[in-house]
This record gives C-alpha cells, structure tokens and sequence, in this order.
C-alpha cells in the first residue's frame, strides 16, 4: 500500500519551485482485530472464546445494564496507517466493519433501527409496536471508565461491575450535540441512541439468519460526533468498536445474536471468520517548503512515524511519467525530518510529492 500526495501546489516567495502539500492512500483492510472480547460479568474467559455473544435481559430485568452483553473489539491501524498525525488530517471517506454469525437460525434479520418505544422494562409496557420482525444488530464506538482509556484496556482487562454505569467498557454513541454519552440504557433512560450503523445482510428481512451469515456495519460518519472519534482513533493508532443488540434472553435460552471472535476454530481454520475491518482514508501529510536567506538550497520539511518508509519525488511538470525519486527515508522514530534541494534554474519548475509506504507488511 503505498500513500501519494495530491496535486496541490504554492509558489514560495522569490523560488521558482512548486509545493504539493498532502499526501493520500487507497482503500486498505485488517483481517481481523487486535483485540476482542466478551463484555458481560459472567465470562470467565475474557479474550478467548470461540463466540461471543450480544443481547438484553429486558423485559424481564433492569438491575443490569439494557445492552447487558456485547461484543467489543479493537483494531490497531498504526501499521497501516501513519499515526501521530492532528487528527483532522484523516479525511474518512468511508469505513465499515463485516462479522459473521455462528450460530443457526437464533434470531431473525431486522435491517432497521427500532425506536426505544417498542422496548419493555419491568414497569413500563412498550408504548408503540415494533414495525418489523426481529430486532436490530447495531454498531457504536467505546467508551472507558473507573481510570481505564482506550489505549489501556485490554481483551482481558476486568469487566467491573454488573449494576448499570459501572463496568469498565461500555458502547458509547453521542447524543445530537455530539455530546458522548454511554448509551447502555437507553430503554430506561428513554431516548434513542443514534446507532452508527445498522448490520445489513444479503437476506430478506425477517427470515431467520442462518450460521457463518456475513453482517456489514457501514458507519455514517455525518451523525455527530461520529468522524472526530474515529479521526481521533486513527491518530492514536487503535480504533475501538461495540457490536450490540438488544434481543431479549432468558437463562441458557432466548433470542440472542452470536458472532465468530479471532479465536474461533473457524477462524483459525480458515482465517475468514473474525470481524474484519476496511476504510478508504485520505491522509493530509504536511509537506512545508523553506528556504534560508543566502542559501542556495530549499528545505522541506515533514512528519515522520515509525514503520513508514517516506520517498520525496520531484517532477517538473505534473506529468505522471516525470516522477523520480530524489530521497528515501525509513522512519525509526516519530518526528519531523527535513532534506535540502537545490532548485532549478531560474524561470523552471519544480514540483514534490510524497510516497508513503509501510516498511513490513503487518
């Protein structure tokens, strides 16, 4: 995968030299995630099991969380993506995350959000039917609590506890005013949670979803909120997602979803069976250009991280076929470099551009 700059141009002060100023990348994947876990107080093997799987304890229960049990994951996108980068350098033009189903004909397909008026608790009856079988399987961000951050949970960090509010990872959506917010409880607390996307599969709706049945989550990064997280991710290097649905279970029995993890036989069979992440991102790499007076060399100057290998190009003309390369670094830190240029004759042109590639192949 390699990342090249757009053709943006400047000219500085008294040079006859041009500047492109940002560098891009092509579509890109991760084959399964970095980590991935059970998030329900009664798993003892956290970051382990086969299968994982997400539902309510409503209407039947409310001394525990609405969404009581789902399936978190993380993807560690450093090594694919340079990190370290103001986050709004990382223009997202789209990304999703694909599951498969594992277990047979648990639950039916409902590709549509259902407002919380059609849920139940124990004191309050739903007030508005469900407008379609089955319930949805939804897709938001994470959140951390009691001193845990998205950069030190880990799959098999505690759960915390088992009242609603207290455990340690929660999904996390934000509210209209891209306020974030735990949205847990979003039955009792009665507002609806802005899922950020809805898992869509190649079945009609209604029919009953039959085992290694592929989910795709396309994120809508217009709701609020939404692109900042996930620009923020990609700067830190780590992006953490919440699989949810709020399918009503009974003991050892009920309506619930359940998903291959990485650690699934299947998976490690097959390799094909984990959640699966793919995005196609825009990178704005800065490129500046400087020159000190009574030097004849021009300097640029730009980011650097750890794992990229960084080639500067130069081209007269803009020509596709007129790209050399002039320089190749191969970043084993995360800083600035800087490498000096003469420039062309007087009245020529001169025009730079970077290539951005990983050093391995993660």
């Amino acid at each position: 995968m390699t990342w090249k700059s757009n053709i943006l141009s400047r000219w500085l002060p008294l040079l006859p030299v041009a500047l492109i100023s940002s560098a891009t990348g092509n579509p890109h994947s991760l084959t399964e995630p970095s980590e991935d876990r059970w998030m329900y107080p009664s798993n003892a093997t956290p970051g382990t099991r086969p299968q994982v799987s997400t539902f309510s304890a409503l209407p039947a229960d409310s001394s525990v969380d609405d969404r009581w049990a789902f399936f978190l994951v993380a993807f560690d996108t450093a090594a694919i993506i340079p990190p370290g980068l103001d986050p709004h350098r990382y223009r997202i033009r789209s990304m999703e995350i694909s599951a498969m189903i594992g277990q047979d004909d648990l639950f039916r397909y409902d590709p549509t959000p259902d407002p919380w008026q059609t849920y139940a608790t124990p004191d309050t009856p739903a007030t508005i039917p469900d407008p379609d079988p089955g319930r949805p399987l939804e897709l938001f961000g994470a959140g951390f609590r009691n001193s845990f951050t998205p950069n030190t949970f880990t799959e098999s960090s505690p759960h915390g506890g088992s009242a609603p509010g207290t455990r340690n990872a929660y999904p996390l959506g934000f509210d209209p005013s891209a306020q974030p917010r735990d949205i847990s409880n979003h039955v009792t607390q009665q507002f609806d949670p802005l899922p950020w996307a809805t898992g869509q599969m190649n079945l009609p709706p209604g029919d009953l979803v039959p085992v290694n049945t592929t989910v795709t989550f396309t994120i809508d990064t217009s709701l609020p909120g939404v692109a900042r997280y996930l620009q923020d991710g990609l700067s830190q290097g780590r992006l953490w997602f919440s699989l949810t649905s709020m399918h009503p279970a009974t003991f050892q029995g009920g309506e619930f979803v359940s998903y291959h993890t990485r650690n699934s036989f299947e998976h490690v069979l097959f390799g094909d069976a984990a959640p699966q992440w793919h995005a196609d991102i825009v990178i704005d790499n800065p490129l500046a250009i400087t020159r000190i007076p009574g030097e004849p060399h021009i300097h640029l100057t730009w980011p650097v991280a750890t794992g990229f290998t960084y080639t500067l190009q130069q081209s007269p003309d803009l020509s596709e076929n007129s790209w050399s390369p002039i320089h190749t670094l191969t970043a084993t830190t995360h800083e600035e470099t800087t490498h000096q240029v003469l420039p062309t004759t007087p009245g020529g042109k001169q025009f730079f551009r970077l290539a951005i590639t990983p050093t391995a192949t993660p």
